[in-house]
């Protein structure tokens, strides 16, 4: 009997310390989960504003869900930050009616914001961005002497495009031109995408 109780004792003991493993298990697996959020990268836009970007769900993408944000993310990639990752939350409308109903160029495009492609030759794209079904409009980009240009404008050999679709807008330039990439020499990969 005395066997017995002290059998009782251990088995309880052993699902005891069990369970404290398991609850220490998931404080490590929280706390990892926090390690990937991205920091806060705060750089200054085509406008001279400053222009916060942030990762709110902590999943390692910075969320993009304005026009400033698609400004500053590509002016945050274009300054050396070529590994950092994005998601489109929301469609996004840079100019509005950039295009006619021929599709031409709306006018001369001087009312128009211009826009500066994600990731450049000296600056590849080398990370993810999820466009998550969203669609960006109203991009324009008129530069007959420039090269490498879209909404990315050169793509590294990790690179990977998804899920993201332009619409409306007008993009001119000398080579390597494209709607959603301009430059894919390095073998990025774009996925369900459209322009």
């Amino acid at each position: 009997n005395t066997m017995t109780k002290t059998r009782n004792k251990l088995k309880i003991m052993g699902l005891v310390l069990a369970l404290v493993m398991m609850v220490s298990l998931l404080g490590l697996f929280s706390l990892t989960a926090s390690a990937a959020a991205a920091a806060d990268f705060t750089v200054t836009i085509d406008t001279g504003e400053s222009v916060t970007l942030k990762d709110t769900d902590a999943d390692g993408y910075y969320d993009i869900g304005t026009a400033d944000e698609l400004y500053a993310f590509a002016a945050a990639v274009n300054s050396e930050n070529t590994d950092i990752n994005g998601e489109l939350t929301a469609n996004i409308v840079v100019n509005e009616n950039v295009l006619t109903a021929d599709g031409t160029l709306n006018g001369d495009g001087s009312t128009f914001r211009a826009w500066t492609p994600i990731g450049n030759e000296e600056f590849q794209f080398y990370s993810t961005f999820d466009g998550d079904g969203h669609t960006v409009s109203g991009l324009y980009f008129n530069n007959s002497y420039t090269g490498e240009v879209g909404l990315f404008g050169s793509l590294g050999t990790s690179a990977t495009i998804q899920d993201v679709r332009l619409v409306n807008s007008y993009i001119l330039g000398q080579q390597k031109v494209g709607g959603i990439v301009g430059n894919n020499g390095s073998a990025g990969k774009i996925t369900n995408c459209y322009n």
